[in-house]
């Protein structure tokens, strides 16, 4: 470890703890808002908004945290949770062999649906695969929600501004 590093992290985790607790109750309703209208609860929120540094604008859900498998539907709790969510953007990653053409009608919640990396693609090809998703918008806009290992790499490929667990997201 840095000589140092404990230190520096000490102050790091203090300094955004005296950040949260000097916030505007304004400010905080209208977070608590935000994170509704995204399916999250306030504590992920306000995480997402420390780490990413920004709203997010686009949920990236791999087909995994869909619970997306061999029947080709969403299950009946993920399609109400997707219907809940307003103001954000989805984009499904979906793993071989479901094809993003063939389902794309089975999938109307969704703006853009792409075909996700494979589980040991390189660091190289996950990047790329990646950098195609934000259509516009910074890579720190993108919030990643994956259940598999796997998955979890390609939030930081694609410089994304966050990745969070699908059982988290589905809990809140």
């Amino acid at each position: 470890m840095e000589p140092g590093q404990a230190w520096r992290t000490r102050l790091w985790t203090d300094a955004k703890a005296a950040l949260r607790q000097q916030l505007p109750v304004e400010t905080v309703r209208r977070r608590i808002a935000r994170a509704a209208e995204l399916g999250l609860d306030y504590a992920t929120y306000a995480t997402i908004l420390d780490t990413a540094g920004r709203d997010p604008a686009a949920l990236i859900l791999t087909s995994n945290a869909l619970q997306l498998h061999a029947t080709h539907r969403l299950p009946d709790h993920i399609r109400d949770k997707l219907a809940r969510l307003r103001r954000i953007r989805l984009i499904a990653l979906l793993n071989a062999p479901l094809d993003p053409i063939a389902l794309a009608p089975d999938l109307p919640a969704f703006d853009h649906i792409f075909r996700a990396p494979p589980p040991h693609a390189t660091w190289a090809f996950q990047r790329e695969a990646m950098q195609r998703l934000p259509h516009g918008l910074p890579a720190a806009a993108l919030l990643l929600v994956t259940a598999a290992p796997f998955e979890t790499s390609w939030a930081t490929a694609g410089r994304m501004g966050a990745q969070l667990d699908a059982a988290r997201w589905l809990a809140a």
